[in-house]
């Protein structure tokens, strides 16, 4: 678990920093319309890279997990994964080409943003292909190979540092969406060289059949859960964008800081979390006490770190951004709640996750989906990022009871299951 821990931390270091080196020299290199525009296209391309994973990587890792005794079996529902998502993959592609001009129009192009359709076309590959990296993630988890994950993490996001910085340097907006697709396909690459042992590409069989039907029908059940994230990160940016482009990239940044922050105090836990969730009759108070335990930890860490951001947030902005991104100070003290009720409801939704309580998953997701649309609605018109600000945290504390409450449940359910050890 130590180990693990440590990975899990790289992981999330490595992707963090370069995420925010890249973000910051787009912001300083294309300057303050383009940032905008860049902005807007990249919570669009987060909502297609979405579409295309259809739940099938988390599906899969679940999976993996849970058979972590049977090696064969662990290998067949790798398998089975890799060509579901494989397939996935192909069909989005050719609809995400297909779509892009007209998607573009519908979206402002080229009025409020005179590059969209160039951008999309330049990084569908990077949209499209997201899912199958994500599977190869995933699936390290489940097979508890978390030295697997951090390479995998390096080889993408430094690719995308170094791609995505030259693909600027070249075409600028456009080469940019370039530079992430070619970004991608390297990290692909990788993940095949990197489980070339699991034989990846071996014939169908009638065992590896069933096991896509177990993950397909697992992940139609999880595509609520995804879409909750998605909504959270994504929904606001982009209906901000619709109403007020000028004002997508003052609220892009505060954002990003704070998603990526989110995931240092999840990182220390998603090693844990995975030792601590599959329980049995033997092991079950023990387990039970260690991931209440891990839990109080993990809320204590987020409110100390919610704290050191409220007072260092103004000056990492201004220093690492420039003046011009002033605006986006406010907004971030606006988003601190979100950081932290968003970080709790990942850590209770991941463990919900793993005991497969998607109903009680997709309920809760839902209600968050459709109040946070409602109230971005409401407030993004009137009060522009502030808005779209507040309509988030007002969103999340419904989504935090309602996990909550299931949360409890499950535990109850968990102790009558076990009430005779």
């Amino acid at each position: 678990m130590h180990k693990n821990t440590i990975y899990t931390l790289g992981v999330k270091g490595i992707a963090g920093v370069c995420f925010f080196v890249l973000d910051i020299l787009i912001a300083r290199l294309l300057g303050y319309n383009d940032y905008n525009e860049w902005s807007f296209y990249f919570s669009i391309a987060e909502i297609l890279k979405f579409l295309t994973r259809m739940g099938i990587d988390t599906s899969s890792k679940v999976c993996i997990a849970r058979s972590i005794n049977e090696q064969k079996e662990q290998n067949e529902f790798f398998q089975a994964g890799f060509k579901l998502e494989f397939w996935f993959t192909i069909i989005f592609m050719v609809i995400e080409i297909a779509i892009a001009y007209p998607l573009a129009r519908i979206l402002g192009y080229p009025q409020k943003y005179p590059h969209l359709f160039e951008i999309l076309l330049a990084g569908s590959i990077f949209t499209s292909l997201y899912s199958m990296l994500c599977f190869f993630k995933e699936a390290s988890v489940g097979f508890l190979k978390y030295i697997n994950l951090f390479w995998i993490t390096a080889v993408e996001f430094l690719g995308y540092l170094i791609c995505a910085y030259i693909g600027m340097k070249l075409g600028g907006i456009v080469g940019l969406g370039g530079g992430y697709s070619a970004a991608i396909i390297f990290a692909i690459l990788f993940c095949v060289w990197l489980y070339r042992d699991r034989n990846i590409c071996i014939q169908v069989n009638k065992s590896i059949q069933q096991k896509k039907s177990i993950i397909f029908k697992y992940a139609l059940s999880l595509i609520f859960v995804n879409m909750g994230g998605l909504v959270l990160s994504e929904i606001d940016v982009v209906m901000l964008g619709l109403f007020l482009p000028d004002q997508v990239g003052i609220y892009k940044i505060p954002k990003n800081i704070l998603d990526k922050l989110i995931n240092v105090p999840l990182a220390i836990c998603l090693g844990a979390i995975p030792m601590y969730v599959i329980f049995d009759k033997e092991n079950f108070k023990t387990k039970k006490r260690g991931y209440l335990k891990l839990l109080s930890e993990y809320v204590a860490g987020i409110i100390i770190l919610a704290a050191a951001m409220g007072l260092l947030g103004k000056q990492v902005i201004i220093r690492a951004y420039g003046i011009e991104y002033a605006k986006s100070v406010a907004i971030f003290y606006w988003l601190i709640p979100y950081f932290v009720i968003y970080s709790v409801t990942a850590f209770v939704s991941s463990f919900l996750s793993y005991q497969k309580r998607e109903k009680e998953l997709m309920v809760s997701h839902s209600a968050m989906i459709a109040t946070n649309i409602i109230f971005n609605l409401i407030f993004i018109p009137r009060y522009g990022a502030v808005g779209a600000a507040v309509a988030t945290d007002i969103s999340l504390v419904l989504f935090l009871i309602l996990l909550l409450i299931y949360h409890v449940k499950c535990f109850k359910n968990l102790d009558k299951e076990y009430e005779d050890v």
